[in-house]
């Protein structure tokens, strides 16, 4: 078998940009998998970025905006819930690109750019200290020795809460 053959053969199988290719990449736009981590929140949001390039390569007809919309709204999933600052950054974009009553291209791929870089947040975010000053941390905030909730939503907070520990240890 020639290598040509070999190619011939395996367009003529896997057929990209055929009709199957198709209905995947418009069905996974449309409502994708809820992300129940931050590892799986961060692979399926570069996935559906990754589709949405791949539906405008292949000249689909792309879905609805709202549609779009609503499957860039499941990439959130729990994970971004959870986190205020997330919360509050995603809806100020909604806002400002007036995405939910008049959404354009462009501005429903900034949304999943954005939604990503918050998934790279909170998992660098999460990466910053490991359990036992997590812990420590939580348990000063259940006792009233640090008036502060921890969340761990931020870098920069985390970075501050470790350093008002510091302190607080350092008196007792």
């Amino acid at each position: 078998m020639t290598s040509m053959a070999v190619i011939v053969a395996v367009l003529t199988r896997y057929q990209p940009g055929g009709p199957s290719e198709r209905a995947n990449v418009l069905a996974f736009l449309v409502s994708p998998e809820r992300p129940t981590s931050i590892e799986n929140g961060l692979t399926t949001c570069r996935r559906w970025l990754r589709q949405l390039q791949r539906a405008k390569e292949l000249n689909l007809m792309l879905p609805d905006a709202t549609l779009l919309i609503k499957g860039a709204d499941s990439l959130m999933g729990p994970v971004l819930t959870r986190s205020q600052q997330s919360v509050f950054r995603l809806n100020s974009f909604r806002n400002e690109r007036k995405l939910d009553y008049m959404p354009t291209f462009d501005s429903i791929v900034a949304f999943g750019q954005l939604i990503l870089a918050e998934y790279e947040l909170l998992q660098h975010s999460e990466n910053l200290m490991d359990d036992s000053t997590y812990a420590f941390l939580q348990s000063l905030a259940l006792t009233g020795k640090l008036a502060v909730q921890v969340d761990g939503a931020l870098m920069f907070r985390m970075v501050w809460l470790y350093l008002i520990a510091e302190a607080v240890t350092e008196e007792l």
